[in-house]
């Protein structure tokens, strides 16, 4: 496969899973936001997205990528929402300028705790995507809890449909 062909098949992965979360997270109040079951220590969906913002950031920090800070749990949604889109076009871009050798999955490596080899933008794209995938799941599940599931008539892509893509990039 052609370098173009592998850089767009990674960056159609962040547009899949930004197109995805904004869906999961469109028409929420604060308070829908904040809601938990009562009695529990359950997570929220702001709290379950500002953790996927924040291992996006976690894993840049591993490339010795210090672009971007943690989001602290007193960010605002809108804020959140902001810095998922920037990491979304910095993404982009960064795989846009990538070279050849930086396009393949490679995990990083380990030398007791000691990071040896931070492994690729790739695998970092890949790695972020699937856990994303899987909080976004868990944000749909407390959306139907609240009986606020999302809204089918405004959705772009289903979660079947981003995996697919995810895995599709996987098989290069």
């Amino acid at each position: 496969m052609k370098v173009e062909d592998v850089k767009l098949q990674i960056i159609e992965i962040i547009k899949v899973l930004r197109i995805y979360g904004h869906w999961m997270l469109e028409d929420l109040t604060k308070e829908e936001l904040l809601w938990r079951p009562d009695n529990t220590n359950a997570r929220t969906i702001h709290s379950f997205f500002r953790h996927i913002i924040n291992a996006e950031i976690y894993w840049l920090k591993h490339l010795n990528d210090d672009t971007f800070s943690y989001e602290p749990k007193t960010s605002e949604f809108q804020e959140l929402i902001t810095t998922f889109d920037k990491l979304g076009e910095y993404f982009i871009n960064t795989i846009e300028t990538t070279e050849e050798s930086g396009l393949t999955f490679r995990t990083p490596k380990y030398e007791g705790e000691t990071l040896i080899d931070p492994g690729t933008i790739s695998w970092v794209v890949l790695r972020t995507s699937l856990h994303a995938i899987h909080h976004f799941g868990q944000i749909a599940h407390i959306r139907y809890s609240m009986e606020k599931p999302p809204n089918l008539e405004t959705r772009k892509i289903s979660w079947g449909g981003a995996m697919d893509i995810i895995v599709k990039a996987m098989l290069l």
